[in-house]
């Protein structure tokens, strides 16, 4: 005889008082799950299958009766509904609906107490399914098993499992199938990578990679695709050795050869098209090198997708190839497993999908992303996507000169006969072919009446180096740029000054200087113009006004023949420079509230004299951000005339005047030598202008910076009771700095977890950070203002002015200690500040500096109750100083290590 537990080894009771009562669990799909009440009548069969007498009540959890562990929550629900007629020999075996199909909440789970006896040790003479035979007992073989010989010895499994080899599995090994009748794992047909079948004769779902035969029609893996199908294998993947074949390094196939896709701008939806696309289920985690980085040319970014796109082709991008991004920015992404347990990688279609076309060997390629359909080659474009224009031999951004882009058909379409170059319509003409004038859209032989005629153009204003005579622009003498006849000069081009007499001269008289004058002081208006912090005139930002409003040009095919336009625009000389990035002056100029981009591909021949008449994609339209926007330097200066004084803020240096610097109103002898500064800046001792007065100096009413009394650290005036802040060792008391603090007050400690690293000035610096031992840099690639205050609290520094990122690769062997912290503002320490929901690739160029509004007044003495000593603060043995406690401790006492509570 054999001694056997014979109750059910798939339904069972727990968390009950006795072994008679508890809230039912059933075990499906490798995992146990609850019964919700809706529809129970099932207690007496239960009972009887657990083989403990007859069914006492049964309650739902949410009533008391049963109280449960947290592990609960994370359960599923199996079944509802279950309806015993009572001849059932398991509730199983009743009717009940769809596994897992109910909106029960786990308060719904059904609980049963039976009468007993407990009867399930039974002496048997031989074991039933779902046990085997061990040592004179019967004991239970895996859920999963059906019949067994032996905890790891399988011969039969249960629904829903597949025996392989001696254990029931979910799903079968790749190669091989489940057959639906005998529930074991049988081998695919050798060319398949998986199958699906009921017999011995299983059908291909998808075809092995390594085969000859890998593109699979119908149930059959082909070598090639039959008539005129044609094969299409994915041009994107996930790479990389991974615990998961659904995560990895996401690549895209192009001309043969797999790139990188970079995270700039790689949002949500956008993973979303590339996890459907791939084949799988919704994107787990999308993140800059979260698996790995890839070598070689990064093909995209700025990939903007709505998220119901087929393909991420289908989605606005901008130009493939695109620089500005590196190999720690690759894209790595995860996704949910696919419905069906199985990709179709390779397979035969009846025609390749629109963005692809079909090569020699009969196989759908990728084409450029600047080509909707493409014929034979990636680059040989049939149709063009957004925002390119078919221009008859490939997709381009402008239309060449005798076209205009139509926007619905993307071609570019003639322009009449008569227009040189045109706009929106065929008649409606830009310019015209000689001998014809243009008169505003239209061309024809003479111009209307208070028109004047200037070349081939119908002018109301001759503009620069013409002046109007007889219904014609006459040009000036030579060398002059502005001028009322043809002998008298207001203004002269560059290189040349304006002398007393009214000519052109390369240097003034003896006793004259070469002043610079700014173009609105002769009533010349440009749409163009410079931006800098410094109020450079000559170097800065690019900025053009269109429609009333100022906005900044993408340097997206910026040449130097560009600068020269602009230059000559500006009525400066050639450019030094044609363009540079200016990363410091772009941080601080977002103050001066340029929001538009207006341009974008300009292209410029070199011989216009306005920017505007330059070729581009049109107002408005770009795929830029601000941090690309043209800064460029032009020589000095432009229009100047000779002067027997230098004009305010400007000195003399030699023959010429010179500009002071930006923030002075007049100097002598050098640029920042200061005599006077401008509203909002005030005057040191060494005739340098500063916005704020550096520390033991204040602002005095008549701008300049005067002395603090020796004691204080800074002031807001003379008086030894005027002190703001300290420096250490002494401590601020009210307004007064003293060696020591009274009795009944702390001394604020130092903080030893956060300071400022090579600082560029009292309240500027780079952010450092101590913890668990570990000294170094806090990393955030999106910095925001909130993260400074935070800080500049931390450092009892004031306000956060600016927060901006820093390049720290000399310093590689510092740690990062802090990584994309997301903080609200009213956080009391940068350690406080949750992480950011998608954490972000955390790199050395990404270093949080600070620049705080100050004072520092982290040396001052304290009262009793501004000692936070609940809150990581702690009273020194002498009684003397408020100090900080270790980061281990919540709250300590006597000394920052001997914690006295933890944090959890």
């Amino acid at each position: 005889m054999l001694m056997k537990n014979s109750s059910s080894p798939r339904v069972r009771l727990v968390e009950g008082r006795s072994s008679l009562e508890g809230v039912v669990e059933v075990y499906y799909k490798g995992s146990w799950g609850t019964i919700c009440a809706d529809g129970w009548s099932a207690g007496e069969v239960l009972c009887k299958e657990l083989k403990l007498g007859h069914v006492v009540e049964a309650k739902i959890v949410g009533q008391g009766r049963f109280k449960r562990s947290d592990g609960y929550k994370d359960m599923k629900i199996w079944l509802s509904g279950v309806n015993c007629k009572g001849h059932e020999k398991s509730i199983l075996d009743c009717k009940h609906k769809a596994w897992g199909d109910n909106q029960c909440s786990h308060l719904e789970d059904v609980g049963v107490r039976c009468s007993g006896p407990d009867a399930t040790n039974t002496c048997e003479t031989s074991c039933s399914n779902g046990y085997f035979a061990s040592n004179g007992k019967c004991l239970e073989c895996p859920l999963d098993c059906k019949v067994c010989t032996s905890l790891d010895n399988c011969s039969t499994c249960n629904e829903m499992r597949f025996l392989e080899g001696t254990f029931c599995v979910p799903k079968c090994k790749p190669g091989n199938f489940g057959n639906l009748e005998t529930r074991k794992c049988l081998p695919c047909p050798d060319q398949c990578e998986t199958c699906i079948g009921t017999d011995n004769t299983p059908r291909c779902t998808s075809c092995s990679s390594d085969k000859q035969a890998n593109f699979i029609n119908g149930d059959q893996c082909m070598s090639q695709c039959p008539g005129e199908a044609v094969g299409f294998s994915k041009y994107v993947r996930l790479s990389g050795n991974h615990s998961s074949p659904y995560m990895g390094l996401l690549e895209v196939k192009y001309k043969g050869e797999w790139h990188t896709v970079c995270d700039d701008g790689f949002d949500l939806d956008t993973a979303r098209v590339f996890c459907r696309e791939l084949g799988y289920g919704q994107p787990i985690r999308y993140q800059g090198s979260a698996y790995g980085k890839g070598t070689g040319k990064i093909i995209a970014q700025y990939i903007n997708c709505k998220g119901d796109e087929k393909s991420f082709i289908e989605c606005p991008q901008v130009n493939w190839f695109s620089r500005g991004c590196y190999h720690y920015e690759d894209v790595g992404l995860r996704c949910e497993p696919p419905a069906h347990n199985y990709v179709v990688k390779d397979g035969c279609i009846e025609k390749c999908p629109g963005g692809t076309f079909p090569n020699k060997e009969k196989i759908c390629e990728l084409c450029n992303r600047k080509c909707k359909t493409c014929l034979e080659h990636p680059e040989n474009c049939l149709s063009c996507r957004e925002p390119f224009f078919h221009n008859g031999t490939t997709c381009a951004r402008i239309c060449p000169d005798g076209t205009f882009p139509n926007a619905t058909l993307r071609v570019c379409l003639p322009c009449n006969k008569d227009c040189r170059t045109c706009k929106d319509q065929a008649d409606k003409c830009l310019s015209c072919v000689p001998p014809l004038l243009h008169n505003g859209t239209r061309c024809g032989l003479t111009c209307p009446d208070k028109i004047y005629r200037k070349e081939y153009l119908c002018v109301k204003d001759c503009g620069l180096r013409h002046y109007p005579k007889d219904k014609v622009c006459h040009v000036c003498p030579l060398k002059c740029l502005v001028c009322t006849t043809s002998t008298k000069c207001k203004a002269c081009e560059y290189g040349f000054v304006l002398t007393k007499k009214g000519k052109c001269e390369r240097n003034c008289p003896t006793d004259q200087y070469w002043a610079y004058h700014e173009p609105k002081s002769l009533g010349i208006a440009l749409p163009l113009r410079l931006s800098s912090v410094e109020d450079f005139k000559y170097k800065g930002r690019l900025e053009i006004k269109h429609e009333g409003v100022w906005g900044s040009i993408c340097d997206d095919g910026w040449s130097g023949k560009n600068a020269e336009v602009v230059c000559k625009q500006l009525l400066l000389g050639p450019p030094v420079k044609n363009v540079y990035l200016n990363y410091k002056s772009f941080k601080e100029l977002k103050e001066f509230n340029v929001t538009k981009i207006w341009l974008d591909d300009v292209d410029c021949k070199g011989t216009e004299d306005d920017l505007a008449q330059c070729k581009s994609i049109g107002w408005g339209s770009h795929n830029c951000v601000h941090s690309e926007d043209v800064h460029i330097e032009c020589a000095y200066p432009g229009i100047s005339s000779c002067e027997t004084e230098c004009p305010p803020s400007y000195y003399k240096n030699g023959t010429r005047c010179q500009p002071c610097y930006f923030n002075c109103l007049n100097c002598s002898g050098t640029a920042n030598n200061c005599s006077l500064c401008r509203e909002g800046y005030f005057r040191t001792n060494g005739s340098i202008c500063v916005k704020e007065c550096p520390p033991g100096f204040y602002k005095t009413d008549n701008r300049h910076c005067k002395p603090c009394h020796p004691d204080c650290w800074t002031c807001s005036g003379p008086a030894i009771t005027e002190c703001t802040s300290c420096k250490r060792p002494s401590v601020l008391l009210g307004d007064m700095c003293l060696k020591s603090c009274s009795k009944g007050l702390y001394e604020r400690g130092v903080n030893p977890f956060i300071k400022l690293w090579k600082k560029v000035g009292p309240y500027e610096g780079v952010v450092l950070v101590k913890a668990k031992g570990e000294t170094g840099f806090v990393c955030n690639r999106y910095v925001s203002l909130q993260d400074g205050h935070v800080v500049c609290k931390e450092l009892q520094m004031g306000k956060a002015v600016q927060v901006y990122n820093t390049e720290t690769y000399a310093y590689y062997r510092t740690p990062l200690v802090i990584k994309n912290p997301k903080c609200i503002g009213n956080e009391s320490s940068i350690f406080n500040c949750p992480p950011r929901r998608y954490s972000y690739y955390c790199s050395r160029r990404s270093v949080i500096s600070v620049k705080c509004s100050g004072p520092d007044i982290s040396s001052r003495c304290l009262k009793k109750t501004e000692c936070p000593t609940k809150k990581n603060f702690y009273i020194t043995e002498d009684n003397k100083v408020c100090n900080f406690c270790s980061k281990d401790c919540l709250r300590c006492e006597k000394n920052a290590t001997r914690c006295t509570a933890c944090p959890k």
